[in-house]
């Protein structure tokens, strides 16, 4: 997906209120009239049916009871979120009346020049900065777009970036701020960079292969002026946390017990050393589906879980107890994205900075379009939740080339790029010809030694060296010494509590500007709980059509209809995130193409979306594995809203008075609709 500019609701939606009942397919849910038959309505965008105005506030904004400012309400620390109720001009100066819920009467009247209108939910922040220079702030949009112009773009801005570290910055550079070399921790400290613009730019140095590049102008959140110096205090030491995915299938018992060797030489030599109390291991065995093959036992299980006081012993019972099952599964693949889930949402991450799985499989992983497959969840999905910023967790995956797998080793290569990806990086994934268990084991010995040696480096306060790698930089010990750097760089940033930089409105490229191709920061939704039950209703709404559709693919929008058109006498038809989420009563009429059935707010976002222009003639048209993997996206979102539903230490109010219906998570623009 690519941001875009923002597409006008198309004619003839299909979906409209007949009642002030929540009908929970349209994604506009929050955004729409309020539920109660007392409290004001927000007033609306300009040219939409149901999208409210909102605001965020500037530095200095202050909440009064009426617009004389005669007495003042409160005064909301900088990009509080409000809704807009009314506007008012009095001495030619426009007052808002603002409230921080729309279901909530407003609470008093803001300056509009102490606003910011926010009319999409839409944020940036900072991706993995290993390896690309720092995000430029720049004052004026044409200052931007002429550097991005310059056939030599990487060359001036890396003689930009050097001007600044040097504080030699020539003062017609139009450079204003800088992203910080250290990571920015989203989640643990947040922080917005709204888009207030976005603009499709071409690039001098790269051609038509950068066609998604984009400028975007964005506000930043500048620091309080009476900050409140941090206290000193002991930082947490860099602590490595390290769990093992294992199969345990037939095939796998030498492999099993050169892992437990391996772990037990590492620890045997780190143990005596300062760094010997700062590395741990969990580990999690998976196989496959236990109602196709009972004899498997299990689908994945926690044999020793992950935890900062590491209990060596106790790690190696566990593997002693971790046996190979005695039965085979159905076919060749396995169900591996479930050890691998399992592995990143049961492991509490936190007291680590430095976070890896490490994926053990001689065997191709069940897709989620598998009927076999636990977590229906896509590879690509369940990477790009591991890197978040609430987790940055590395996948690596070691690959037994076994000569029983040898006709699809192929396939599962490409799987385990997916699945393994890291940006900045070639693919963690690392085969052992043959299988053999001798090779296994050095490539088990060699990534868990390199996965921990940049703790000394660390304790003394240097970032590891990479210099070095440059002549040989796919070696295991090069890429394992990136994916390092980026975790201690995510280390520091929470220790030391890295804030984005302290500019208010500004023009950046969403992309590398050494390396166009390579996005420089993760575009965010912010969805409320509404908004995210909405969403999965009506993915769930196009899941079910696609299950009872005939072999024709012209009955599928009729079917889709009659599946939505059910809601209105079996509102429980299509189960939401929770028990009490239901659907109102509709007026159905026509459905020009699957972004109706998303909703006006949907429509209305700057982005391109993998469904919306979806229109029967395009879904006759598309091939049966195009269409099979539109749905299988379809259902892998699913489970994932499902995780971020339940992940209620994760939501964020961007108003504290606004209460938890208002809370809104940062979704990843690659897990929308």
């Amino acid at each position: 997906m690519g941001i875009e500019q923002a597409n006008p609701m198309r004619s003839g939606g299909v979906l409209r209120r007949a009642m002030a009942v929540p009908f929970l397919l349209a994604l506009a849910v929050a955004l729409v009239a309020p539920h109660t038959s007392f409290a004001r309505t927000p007033l609306i965008v300009e040219g939409t049916q149901s999208i409210f105005q909102r605001v965020l506030s500037r530095p200095g904004a202050g909440v009064y009871e009426t617009i004389a400012a005669e007495t003042l309400i409160e005064s909301p620390p900088v990009f509080s979120h409000y809704y807009v109720f009314a506007r008012q001009t009095e001495a030619g100066r426009e007052w808002l009346e603002v409230g921080p819920n729309r279901a909530q009467e407003p609470t008093g009247w803001v300056l509009a020049d102490k606003t910011l209108p926010w009319r999409q939910s839409i944020v940036l922040s900072f991706g993995n900065s290993q390896g690309r220079l720092p995000v430029l702030f720049f004052d004026q949009q044409e200052k931007l777009e002429e550097l991005i112009a310059n056939p030599q773009l990487g060359t001036r801005a890396q003689l930009l970036t050097e001007s600044i570290s040097t504080n030699q910055l020539a003062p017609d550079s139009g450079v204003v701020a800088v992203e910080p070399e250290e990571t920015v921790p989203l989640i643990e400290q947040f922080y917005m960079l709204p888009i207030l613009e976005a603009k499709r730019t071409p690039v001098a140095s790269c051609g038509p292969r950068c066609r998604s590049t984009k400028v975007v102008k964005v506000a930043s959140i500048p620091a309080p002026e009476n900050e409140v110096p941090k206290e000193d205090v002991e930082p947490e030491p860099f602590r490595v946390g390290v769990v093992f995915a294992i199969d345990t299938t037939r095939s796998m018992g030498p492999f099993i017990e050169r892992t437990r060797e391996a772990v037990k030489k590492i620890y045997d030599q780190i143990s005596a050393t300062p760094e010997g109390d700062k590395v741990s291991f969990g580990i999690v065995g998976f196989r496959d589906n236990v109602e196709a093959a009972p004899g498997l036992e299990y689908v994945s299980k926690t044999f020793m879980p992950l935890a900062p006081e590491f209990d060596a012993n106790a790690f190696l019972s566990a593997v002693d107890g971790m046996q190979a099952a005695d039965v085979s599964s159905q076919g060749f693949a396995e169900d591996g994205l479930a050890g691998v889930w399992e592995a990143l949402e049961s492991t509490d991450w936190e007291p680590f900075g430095g976070r890896y799985i490490i994926y053990i499989t001689d065997a191709p992983y069940r897709t989620a379009g598998n009927d076999l497959s636990s977590t229906k969840k896509r590879a690509q999905d369940i990477n790009a939740k591991a890197q978040d910023d609430v987790r940055k967790v590395a996948i690596y995956s070691l690959f037994l080339e076994t000569p029983a797998g040898r006709d699809i080793q192929g396939n599962a290569k490409e799987q385990l790029d997916i699945l393994s990806a890291w940006e900045g990086s070639d693919p963690l994934v690392f085969s052992v010809p043959n299988g053999s268990v001798d090779e296994f084991g050095n490539k088990v010995d060699g990534l868990a030694q390199s996965l921990i040696s940049g703790i000394e480096a660390t304790r003394q306060g240097q970032l590891p060296d990479v210099a070095e790698c440059d002549a040989n930089p796919e070696s295991m010990n090069c890429i394992t010494s990136e994916v390092g750097r980026a975790m201690i760089l995510s280390w520091l940033g929470r220790q030391n509590e890295a804030r984005a930089p302290d500019v208010f409105e500004a023009w950046a490229a969403d992309f590398a500007l050494n390396e166009p191709l390579r996005r420089a920061m993760d575009i965010r939704v912010l969805l409320t709980k509404n908004q995210l039950n909405d969403t999965y209703i009506a993915l769930k709404a196009i899941e079910q059509a696609a299950g009872q559709m005939d072999d024709s693919p012209d009955d599928f929008f009729v079917v889709l209809q009659s599946v939505t058109a059910n809601l209105l006498t079996d509102p429980y038809s299509i189960p939401g995130l929770d028990s009490s989420s239901v659907a109102g009563s509709l007026e159905l009429s026509d459905f020009p193409s699957l972004g109706d059935l998303l909703g006006e707010y949907m429509a209305d976002l700057p982005y391109r979306s993998d469904i919306a222009e979806i229109t029967p003639p395009i879904w006759r048209d598309m091939s049966d594995g195009d269409r099979d993997s539109v749905i299988i996206a379809i259902k892998s979102k699913l489970a994932m809203y499902e995780s971020y539903y339940a992940d209620t230490d994760k939501w964020i109010l961007l108003n504290e008075s606004a209460g938890d219906g208002e809370a809104v998570y940062p979704v990843p623009l690659s897990l929308m609709p």
